[in-house]
């Protein structure tokens, strides 16, 4: 059972991969990246403190004991804001490309699957743990999800055994598509 979810999130990884590296972008929107780098930052500067206190050091005194800096730690933070956006950006142009999108009821139907599913308390609770994160950042999650959805079953990536090849182990992963798609600044 853990091989199959295993399977299919190497699958996900590599179909992603190939539309992420078959895409252009002509930047990120300054706003959205910058709300992301500062989630990250915040996560990572809160969690290196905890870390570094349960050890009796500082921050700082902690990055240097493992050979890190806080230049490093926010450089990482900027690559992870970037990768993050980049997913989105092509989600968001490919829901726009194939019509994909959610009405007020699904957005609603989907908050409550989640609030049941977290065990919130109300849609209240929910909606305020949100409440800090970027405008449409739960839609252009929800989208993403639809958009994954729609990807995986019109993809065109395969896997194949090449049974008439010498070596029977070695595999070869195509595809049919290497379309260049461009995704601008939203």
């Amino acid at each position: 059972e853990q091989n199959v979810a295993d399977q299919k999130s190497a699958y996900e990884a590599a179909l992603w991969s190939t539309i992420i590296d078959n895409c252009e972008r002509n930047g990120y929107p300054e706003e959205k990246l910058e709300n992301f780098y500062n989630e990250y930052y915040s996560y990572y500067k809160d969690y290196y403190s905890y870390v570094a206190s349960m050890y009796g050091m500082e921050y700082e005194a902690f990055l240097k004991a493992n050979n890190m800096t806080d230049a490093k730690v926010q450089e990482n933070c900027m690559t992870s804001a970037k990768g993050e956006l980049e997913y989105l950006m092509v989600a968001n142009a490919i829901a726009k490309a194939e019509k994909i999108s959610i009405s007020d009821k699904e957005m609603e139907s989907l908050e409550s699957s989640i609030v049941e599913e977290h065990s919130y308390a109300d849609i209240e609770e929910f909606e305020s743990e949100y409440a800090g994160y970027a405008e449409n950042y739960l839609y252009e999650t929800f989208i993403f999800d639809e958009v994954c959805k729609f990807v995986e079953k019109e993809n065109t990536m395969v896997i194949t055994d090449k049974a008439d090849d010498k070596d029977e182990s070695e595999k070869e992963t195509t595809t049919e598509s290497s379309e260049k798609e461009t995704t601008t600044e939203s």
